[in-house]
């Protein structure tokens, strides 16, 4: 009777949890980045995507993965996350720096690219939707969440260079907004600093993906996020 009351309670919890939507940014077709050991970016964002989406359940919130295995178009992903009732939208992604800041190495006879010279964290947020407040007060708690962590934010996107120029919103916790002017993008390849995770470059001296804290942080900050 006490196990079922237990039950009872946690099931009412979850429905009464905002639904969190998880996108896997990029597609297999589209897969964004490559990593220093020749790994797509994609394959990186679906593994944290996931696992974030196991954590969230697994501590009794509503998740769900858009842009998983159905690979729907990233522009429809908000839309489609609306249309599942979401209350909030998180992107993984593992950015890459521009080509300016890789260095060449050979990995098992293939030549690749890679760079140290960035490691951290950045929240970008949108100023497009309907809250765009709310979802700026998101991403400074997602930046906190992470701060907890003991990770350090990289500020290079805010760098005023082609591919990069993002307004710096709260440098502290790597929160940018969107680009005001709309830059030239220089190719997106080599070593990332991810954008909502916690690995670092994937070059020689630290493997991107190795680490996979962004699950844990940001089940952090949605739980922050709920009890607002």
């Amino acid at each position: 009777m006490l196990a079922a009351a237990l039950l009872s309670a946690s099931v009412a919890a979850a429905a009464a949890a905002p639904l969190v939507a998880v996108d896997a940014g990029h597609t297999s077709a589209a897969p964004g980045a490559t990593s220093a050991r020749g790994i797509p970016e994609r394959t990186f964002n679906l593994a944290v995507a996931e696992r974030l989406v196991a954590a969230l359940r697994g501590d009794g919130l509503r998740a769900v993965l858009v842009g998983g295995g159905a690979d729907a178009p990233p522009g429809a992903r908000p839309a489609l996350a609306a249309r599942l009732g979401a209350a909030m939208l998180v992107s993984i992604h593992h950015d890459s720096v521009q080509p300016r800041y890789l260095t060449s190495w050979t990995v098992d006879g293939v030549e690749r690219t890679y760079s140290d010279r960035f490691r951290g964290f950045s929240v970008f947020y949108s100023g497009a939707g309907a809250r765009p407040r709310e979802s700026l007060r998101l991403a400074i708690r997602i930046g906190d969440a992470l701060l907890a962590l003991g990770l350090a934010p990289t500020l290079h996107h805010a760098e005023p260079i082609e591919g990069e120029g993002r307004p710096l919103v709260d440098a502290r916790r790597g929160a940018c907004g969107p680009r005001r002017v709309r830059r030239p993008r220089e190719p997106r390849r080599g070593a990332r600093a991810p954008r909502s995770g916690a690995a670092g470059a994937d070059g020689p001296s630290a493997r991107a993906g190795d680490r996979l804290g962004a699950p844990l942080a940001a089940m952090t900050f949605l739980r922050a996020a709920d009890r607002e």
